[in-house]
C-alpha cells in the first residue's frame, strides 16, 4: 500500500494510527507483522524499531 521509504526516526505511529491500530498493547509478533505488511522490510528493521521503542523489553 505504501511503499514509500522511511525517513523519520522511531517508526511511523502516525500512519500505524491510520490503519487502524489504536495501542501499542500488543505482542511483538503482532507489531513486527503488523510492520512487515505495511513497510515490507525485513525482520532486522523490526528488530531495530522494537529495540527504540521498548529498550529491548521484547528481546
Amino acid at each position: 500500500m505504501d511503499e514509500r521509504p522511511i525517513k523519520r526516526r522511531g517508526g511511523r505511529r502516525d500512519d500505524i494510527a491510520s490503519e487502524g491500530v489504536q495501542t501499542f498493547n500488543m505482542t511483538a509478533a503482532e507489531l513486527c507483522e503488523h510492520l512487515r505488511r505495511m513497510t515490507l522490510k525485513s525482520a532486522a528493521y523490526c528488530k531495530r524499531y522494537e529495540r527504540r521503542r521498548w529498550g529491548g523489553e521484547y528481546e
